[in-house]
């Protein structure tokens, strides 16, 4: 491949992952002008910030069977969170392990959800394959977005955001779960 072709691949992919943030900026609030002005500040009050990981027990999203997934709801027990999409392989290899620890843990107060940064037809087709029984919520592109917001600089894939049961979190793992991350996750006291 020539090199002018691989700078317009880059530029790109560059210019749709921009895109691709900046939407999900604007679907999830994270929205600068919800900044407080310093020009503006004495003259009007100041919006206080939310962090975003208040701001993600305020959403709802689409489930595959089209019911809402409602994060409020899910205050007051540990969550496991996963960050996963149909295209990424190391997602699909730890999903069974992360099913296991579902079924494992939920009599314990564990939850978990996965959020798929992916379309609603692929994550059905997916879903029918590979049956899971944990919640799935699907956050399409801007879930790249919203993960960032809780932590994963790299914006990539598979991504792990634990949260105690006041919905702080407790602990981020980037890249694919094993056996031992499981363990430690509901060895924890939150």
């Amino acid at each position: 491949m020539s090199t002018r072709r691989k700078l317009a691949l880059a530029s790109m992919a560059g210019a749709s992952l921009a895109a691709g943030a900046w939407l999900g900026l604007q679907e999830f609030g994270f929205d600068a002008k919800d900044k407080p002005d310093a020009k503006n500040a004495s003259s009007s009050p100041q919006k206080t910030e939310q962090s975003p990981e208040k701001s993600l027990f305020q959403l709802v999203f689409e489930q595959p069977n089209s019911d809402p997934l409602a994060f409020k709801n899910l205050l007051g027990k540990p969550l496991l969170l996963n960050f996963w999409a149909t295209w990424c392989p190391p997602c699909i290899a730890e999903l069974p392990l992360i099913e296991r620890f579902y079924i494992e843990n939920k009599a314990k107060k564990w939850q978990v959800v996965g959020l798929a940064v992916d379309q609603m037809a692929a994550v059905q087709n997916f879903l029918r394959h590979t049956p899971l029984t944990f919640p799935m919520g699907l956050a399409g592109a801007a879930g790249i977005a919203l993960s960032r917001g809780l932590g994963n600089v790299a914006g990539g894939l598979p991504y792990t955001v634990v949260f105690a049961a006041d919905g702080s979190v407790a602990k981020r793992h980037m890249g694919v779960l094993t056996p031992e991350h499981l363990n430690s996750f509901a060895a924890m006291q939150i």
